[in-house]
């Protein structure tokens, strides 16, 4: 019945309607009102209100500034009863997650009781009776998140770390002001994402898909006009939401991706120079698995921090670190295998820090 009617919005019986006081009194309030009229449906006035600068609107509070959760949500989540049962903490953090948007740190904060949820004996213990009291000490009905304005400085901060990414959408009204957050975003990697390199997952944290190598991402970005600025992480404002991150997966082309990898692994496999016969991703797995130098390797391209270990100092130059990644246990560079040190000697295809890029 009001659709197309302009500067409303409503969920079944809520109708809340916008803009300057000429544009809601003049038209868009008579729209809605001759819609319903029309259509046999009559209001009743004492559960309306007019011509405010604030209004409670599907549990949240919407003024000029931004949005603010509602009161009454702030009350029941700091006077909730402790849980007792594993039934009675589902329902508190259902009722926090409402409000998650408010909260900095949620997924931090919310962690021990998580894991309480899949333990099979509940256990309530110190870490769970802190995370309870923080979580409903953090939400305030002074919490605020501004409106996204067209035309103001924005900013997109992201991070990326070995298990999670985050994201934080930021404006300002002008050059002399400071910057105040419009969104929070946050999420865990995949399995297969944990195995990216420390300069893939930071592009994955900002494109949100990650194509098979680096120089894809460039194809992806250039649809936009921007300026990336690097930020140490003590700076860097969604430094903490990547290492504290929701528990959500995210929607990254996984399985193609993962695919095409593992076929990469499969087809780089080494033959052999003798008569052993084939050097197999088996071969060269468990061989890495025992070769405690590889596993340093590995460990250091997952976090991107090889802490100035000698042996791994040829792989961590410039134009070699970039092109490493882990597959399924296995190191590639690029589309070649980086065969352990026992295996190599036995490999024709051997790819070592030393070896042309031809």
């Amino acid at each position: 019945m009001l659709s197309g009617i302009p500067s409303q919005v409503n969920i079944a019986d809520d109708i809340l309607i916008g803009g300057s006081v000429e544009e809601h009194d003049a038209a868009q309030l008579q729209k809605v009102l001759s819609a319903l009229t029309s259509n046999g449906i009559t209001v009743n006035p004492d559960k309306c209100v007019f011509d405010v600068e604030e209004v409670l609107f599907v549990g949240l509070v919407f003024n000029k500034q931004g949005i603010k959760p509602d009161p009454k949500n702030v009350k029941n989540l700091q006077d909730a009863s402790q849980p007792t049962i594993k039934v009675e903490l589902r329902s508190f953090l259902g009722m926090a997650g409402f409000s998650e948007r408010f909260i900095p740190n949620f997924a931090s904060i919310v962690h021990p009781l998580r894991q309480q949820l899949k333990e099979n004996i509940w256990a309530w213990d110190e870490k769970c009776q802190e995370a309870f009291t923080k979580l409903q000490a953090s939400l305030s009905e002074f919490s605020l998140l501004h409106h996204y304005v067209i035309g103001h400085d924005t900013e997109l901060v992201v991070d990326a770390s070995i298990t999670g990414l985050g994201a934080v959408l930021v404006q300002r009204a002008s050059k002399t002001e400071a910057f105040h957050p419009v969104m929070y975003k946050s999420r865990s990697l995949k399995e297969i994402e944990t195995r990216y390199s420390a300069t893939e997952r930071e592009a994955l944290a900002l494109c949100g898909e990650l194509p098979p190598r680096v120089e894809n991402f460039v194809m992806d970005v250039q649809e936009f006009e921007y300026e990336i600025v690097y930020r140490p992480g003590k700076t860097c404002i969604a430094d903490y939401m990547s290492r504290h991150h929701v528990d959500r997966a995210g929607s990254s082309r996984v399985f193609e991706i993962k695919a095409a990898a593992e076929s990469v692994v499969e087809s780089g496999c080494c033959h052999a120079l003798n008569e052993q016969g084939t050097v197999t991703v088996e071969d060269i797995r468990a061989e890495g698995e025992r070769c405690e130098v590889y596993q340093r390797l590995v460990k250091a391209i997952k976090s991107g921090i090889s802490d100035n270990d000698e042996d791994l100092k040829p792989y961590m130059v410039p134009e070699i670190k970039h092109d490493l990644s882990v597959v399924n246990g296995v190191v590639c560079r690029g589309s070649r295998v980086v065969v352990p040190i026992a295996l190599q000697k036995t490999c024709c295809r051997i790819e070592s820090p030393r070896t042309s890029r031809n």
